[in-house]
């Protein structure tokens, strides 16, 4: 117990929060999330804690972008697993790209074993999916015709290629994938990269 307190106090989490960590650093938080539930609430508390401390730095908006601005705080509070690993709404990831919190949903979950690509389905109705990847390698798709793409890239960084068009994509960058385009994401050797995926309806 004594050990877990230690790690708890250590520091690490809140680098975890703010992505300071390199890749066994990070590997070594969720494995601990997942065997402690003391540092599972540790970190969501981190995470609180960080919110409140940037809504105190926050400009008040008009009054006039005022619902608009509280509906999409609803959006980004509703990262809410279900007992499926499921989100219970749908959020939008070019209007939530906010990292930290999103690496707190990875977390959550079971870190996958050996792999090339590995698919988690975070939401999926009639219309619209979201999903996350762990990619290692080269990922190569066709082009979708009617389907629109976009990409928020969670932990590592690798090269969107796109047509001529190369993206160096890192963390926190935001990639929306034209439609009829062939396209590929390409991971550096021994590396993995976690993406969110949004796919929506055209």
């Amino acid at each position: 117990m004594n050990e877990i307190k230690e790690f708890i106090e250590s520091g690490i989490l809140e680098n975890y929060v703010l992505g300071q960590l390199n890749a066994t650093e990070e590997a070594e938080v969720e494995q601990q999330v997942k065997r402690h539930p003391e540092v599972l609430s540790a970190l969501h508390a981190i995470q609180d804690n960080l919110n409140t401390y940037i809504d105190g730095l926050a400009i008040l908006p008009p009054k006039n972008q005022t619902l608009e601005i509280r509906n999409k705080i609803r959006v980004s509070s509703a990262i809410i697993f279900n007992a499926k690993n499921r989100l219970e709404m749908f959020v939008d990831i070019s209007e939530h790209k906010t990292i930290s919190e999103w690496r707190h949903v990875i977390a959550a979950l079971d870190r996958p074993g050996e792999f090339n690509t590995h698919v988690h389905e975070l939401y999926k109705d009639d219309e619209k999916s979201l999903a996350i990847l762990w990619v290692r390698g080269t990922l190569s798709e066709d082009e979708h015709v009617d389907i629109k793409e976009s990409v928020l890239v969670v932990k590592g960084s690798c090269t969107g290629e796109l047509d001529d068009e190369i993206v160096e994509l890192k963390p926190g960058d935001y990639w929306e994938i034209p439609m009829r385009k062939p396209h590929k994401l390409i991971v550096a050797p021994k590396e993995t990269v976690v993406l969110i995926v949004m796919r929506r309806a055209a």
